[in-house]
């Protein structure tokens, strides 16, 4: 196996590791740092390498980190590196309207380049990062648009989870009937699969739905119900081809799409009006 693949897969793990796997996936970024210098290979993937490493080498220059990535050449490069920088902005709390530049430089990005997987991504970090301003109705057309892409490759677990976040959002726009269609769509979506963290996902999202409205004991039985799913979680997500900044992605531009979520047949919906 050449190095520049080989250091791509290990790096994986930064993202991928599961429940106290930190120190692992410290060893496994360093190991795939170590291939990538040693690697003859220019892929301008391989930046992400360096990043992770140079993050653990300095825990505080998490943002400083990426910089370099944002003048790549290569335009995907250049994009997953702003997406990224804007979701550590929001979590570090630097979350002012230059966070949002952020996420909306590389969704214009991965557009150009047809990167329908990352835009979907794009597209939902935003949708969250508008309707902590209360622009909720564009924030559910931004998880309706992002909803629509995944599904043309058949990434269930993502339907799942965004028609249960775009549930809530609903909700708290006011608008009933439109939650509950979108928290119907994501059960009989779930009906169709076995992974654990979404359907963990969509019990706590009818959990959360079921307190707002009142409703505890519902609630209290939905928190079981993603409970008992969360033990079940694998150690790894790599295990089923969980993703990562530098490669195999599903929805195209650089990566394949799983054969096992051809079948899915769930399908957009279009938003009803909020009252």
């Amino acid at each position: 196996m050449r190095s520049g693949p080989r250091c791509t897969r290990l790096s994986r793990i930064f993202i991928s590791s599961g429940r106290d796997d930190q120190r692992k996936a410290a060893e496994w970024i360093h190991k795939a740092y170590r291939f990538s210098q040693r690697s003859q290979a220019r892929d301008p993937l391989l930046g992400f390498v360096v990043s992770l490493e140079r993050m653990l080498r300095g825990p505080g220059d998490f943002l400083s980190a990426f910089e370099p990535l944002l003048d790549s050449e290569d335009p995907w490069v250049r994009a997953q590196a702003r997406l990224l920088l804007g979701k550590m902005r929001i979590v570090l709390g630097q979350d002012g309207r230059e966070a949002d530049a952020y996420l909306e430089s590389p969704l214009a990005e991965f557009r150009a380049l047809g990167e329908r997987y990352r835009i979907s991504l794009a597209l939902t970090e935003l949708a969250d990062r508008i309707a902590t301003r209360g622009e909720l109705a564009a924030a559910c057309e931004h998880y309706e648009q992002a909803i629509a892409l995944v599904t043309e490759f058949g990434a269930i677990d993502d339907v799942i989870r965004m028609r249960s976040r775009q549930a809530q959002l609903y909700w708290l726009l006011g608008d009933a009937d439109a939650s509950a269609a979108s928290i119907a769509e994501a059960q009989r979506c779930a009906e169709r699969v076995t992974w654990p963290d979404a359907l963990a996902e969509l019990a706590l999202s009818k959990a959360e739905l079921a307190r707002w409205g009142g409703n505890a004991e519902e609630a209290y039985q939905q928190l079981g119900v993603g409970a008992a799913r969360s033990a079940r979680l694998p150690r790894t997500r790599s295990q089923r081809g969980s993703e990562a900044p530098c490669g195999g992605l599903r929805g195209g531009g650089r990566g394949g799409i799983r054969p096992a979520d051809r079948a899915c047949t769930c399908r957009p919906r279009r938003p009803s009006a909020a009252p």
